[in-house]
């Protein structure tokens, strides 16, 4: 056990607008780097997406899901998954949101990286924006 606590030295956001589809399993598609650790680790309190589109059009249903990648391997691991609603925004109405809470935090060491996919993309209303809150050790 470690005798003194370890505690978020600096606060840090991470971020990514999305623009293509990618499948379940990591393989296909286009996957999306939203936050790197720091070169002592990171502790990551919580992910949230929103679409991000025109207001002109609706978004599609689509799930999002976040993966972390071992830099070692190169390979993406599901780690996450949820639902954005089909939802068109306008001045009264707001984009579907997803919020990924991550109670006690998830710890990624300077091998790791979390990235984002989603579902689906079918034109510019697809659009998804991903803001990572989280620390450096």
């Amino acid at each position: 056990m470690n005798n003194s606590p370890i505690f978020i030295g600096a606060p840090r956001i991470g971020s990514a607008i999305t623009g293509a589809a990618s499948s379940r399993d990591g393989d296909v598609g286009t996957y999306y780097p939203i936050f790197t650790p720091g070169p002592n680790g990171s502790r990551i309190e919580r992910v949230t997406a929103i679409t991000a589109g025109t207001m002109s059009g609706q978004s599609s249903a689509m799930a999002i899901r976040l993966y972390i990648q071992n830099v070692d391997d190169l390979d993406y691991y599901l780690y996450r998954e949820g639902l954005l609603a089909q939802v068109t925004p306008g001045t009264g109405t707001i984009g579907a949101n997803l919020t990924f809470n991550f109670n006690g935090g998830l710890c990624l060491g300077t091998q790791s990286i979390l990235v984002a996919g989603q579902s689906t993309y079918a034109d510019a209303d697809d659009r998804v924006s991903f803001v990572v809150e989280a620390g450096d050790f």
